[in-house]
């Protein structure tokens, strides 16, 4: 390796921004260069550990040489993606060693002889954390040899599944230990939990205490497939760090839970949590209470509620983040149209800065939701994205966005559930900042975007279209009727004969041509077109990976689905 490069590699500064822009796979080409470059970058390519499926984690846990590295390199992970296979084995290999040298400085201590122990020194378990039941959990983990625990991550996407195998059906033992590694890292930045049990009051509590101790935490997803209670809602939010900036709460609402005590009285720490009869903390992690509010969170998306939100909840949550930006317009179908209303009034009022709103409500008609977006000021909304949505009257949605429509750059619509074709149009029509537009639809035969509906629509005004996401009915044009007709012929080992189309049939081809026409003219199109006998043709974009065309509609004769796989992922 050239002196020059040599003395760049042995600068550490210099080597960790390089870092920051390689792969794992430039990583991997590095390490196997030299021997010092193997030096250099074997730390770095343990900064980001990824290892969620049940294969990998198999053959780490049969290879030495692999167990060796990880002890070894411990220190340098930053960021951990991992699956409960991984995670309660390791945490659980922490633990037991933990429990081994507990009794051994007892046995010293009581014999009065010298220090001993362990090769790795394994931090105190606190006493909400159950021990190691039997001497066969035990014998488990020790077939790895010790690893210490993770100090240093920034980064924890843990996706936690239950093991029936070891006793622990609801998963608590291992939210118990994600509890205990992050208080071994209390510089997280980014921390994403799925599986969580926080249907159990110890586990919310312990998490209370431990949240507000992340003084650097920007961007905080929990996810649980419990119901959780109201009580406990609260008090998650209000422990969250002001450092904040993303939050959401996948989970559902208990609704068996008594009702919410006014909003006037949720800043009052819990009795459950003030009276600390378990004395569960020894640790100096006491109940903290945010007294403000978040004033970096710019988005939030709150837990699911199947009956509704009163408006008192909705306003305790939105009073609290003043930069909000983006929030998921929780289940309203309780609420009065008034009371609607006044949730897009909160919005202004607590939230001068919000720009998208979306909506997960699995319902096909979402009055309440354009309420809200009535109640907004003009020019103020950009994104708006719908699980599914109906038109009670043709053109309704557009009614509600059209003061918006200086500045509406987004529209992602996941399934046009009998949707008129109104608002689509007059999209295309009126919004010059449109960036992305989808209307999709899963079931074919509502599938209500005709191409005579996007071809009269010419010329758009959107022309920076970077994204286009649609569902049209293509049924006119014969194509997929006389395709299956020809595939017929040759089968039976006739010569099919030419395609002969009708006036009509000409005329919805040379709809299709428009449509493509303006596609081609859009700035964020590449002008590559490949055929292909599905339907119709495929268009590559630059930033929409590609468009398709694709047969199989109600009656045969093809719907055509334009669009990018990532709107959605």
């Amino acid at each position: 390796m050239p002196t020059a490069c040599q003395r760049f590699f042995d600068i550490p500064e210099l080597t960790a921004s390089l870092n920051l822009f390689l792969c794992t796979k430039d990583r991997n080409q590095l390490l196997s260069t030299s021997r010092s470059l193997y030096k250099v970058f074997a730390p770095l390519s343990w900064s980001h550990f990824n290892i969620k499926l049940v294969l990998t984690v198999g053959r780490l846990f049969k290879s030495p040489e692999a167990i060796q590295s990880l002890a070894q390199h411990v220190e340098c992970v930053q960021s951990l993606e991992t699956s409960s296979f991984f995670f309660k084995t390791y945490m659980e290999n922490i633990l037991a060693f933990a429990q081994i040298q507990q009794l051994e400085r007892s046995s010293l201590s009581d014999t009065g002889t010298g220090t001993g122990g362990a090769v790795v020194t394994a931090p105190p378990p606190p006493k909400w954390l159950p021990p190691l039941r039997n001497r066969s959990m035990i014998f488990d983990v020790f077939t790895l040899p010790p690893i210490a625990p993770m100090r240093n991550l920034l980064r924890l996407h843990c996706c936690l599944t239950r093991l029936e195998m070891d006793g622990d059906k609801l998963g608590l033992r291992q939210s118990y230990l994600i509890c205990w590694l992050l208080r071994l890292n209390l510089r997280l930045t980014k921390l994403h939990l799925e599986g969580l049990t926080l249907s159990n009051a110890l586990l919310v509590r312990v998490l209370n205490r431990t949240l507000p101790r992340l003084f650097q935490l920007r961007d905080l997803h929990l996810e649980s497939s419990c119901e959780v209670s109201m009580d406990a809602i609260k008090s998650l939010f209000l422990s969250c760090p002001i450092s904040l900036e993303a939050l959401s709460l996948k989970f559902q609402l208990d609704d068996n839970v008594a009702q919410p005590v006014p909003v006037s009285d949720t800043t009052v720490v819990l009795e459950e949590e003030a009276a600390d009869e378990d004395g569960d903390d020894d640790e100096g992690f006491p109940v903290v209470r945010r007294n403000g509010p978040l004033p970096n969170l710019t988005k939030l998306i709150m837990p699911k509620h199947l009956h509704g939100y009163p408006t008192s909840i909705i306003e305790f949550f939105l009073r609290d983040c003043p930069s909000l930006q983006m929030w998921e317009v929780p289940n309203l179908e309780s609420m009065p149209v008034s009371s609607s209303h006044d949730v897009g009034v909160l919005l202004g009022t607590f939230n001068p800065k919000i720009r998208q709103l979306t909506t997960r409500d699995e319902s096909n008609h979402c009055q309440e939701f354009l309420n809200v977006i009535k109640s907004m000021p003009p020019n103020q909304l950009e994104t708006l994205t719908a699980l599914r949505y109906s038109d009670n009257t043709p053109g309704e949605l557009w009614e509600v966005l059209e003061p918006h429509k200086e500045v509406f750059r987004e529209l992602v619509i996941l399934e046009t559930y009998k949707a008129s074709t109104l608002t689509f149009q007059q999209i295309l029509r009126n919004c010059p900042q449109l960036t992305k537009f989808s209307a999709m639809t899963i079931h074919d035969q509502y599938a209500k975007l005709r191409l005579e509906d996007v071809a009269s629509v010419v010329p758009w005004v959107c022309l920076n279209l970077t994204h286009v996401c649609l569902t049209l009915d293509l049924s006119g044009t014969g194509a997929g009727r006389k395709y299956d007709d020809a595939v017929k012929v040759v089968k039976s080992g006739r010569i099919p004969l030419p395609f002969v189309w009708t006036a009509q049939e000409q005329a919805c081809w040379r709809q299709l041509e428009t449509m493509y026409t303006q596609l081609g003219s859009l700035a964020g199109w590449v002008e590559k077109i490949e055929e292909f006998w599905g339907l119709g043709v495929g268009v590559h974009a630059r930033g929409a990976d590609h468009v398709e065309a694709g047969g199989g509609g109600v009656d045969g004769e093809g719907v055509a689905c334009f669009g990018d796989d990532r709107l959605f992922g």
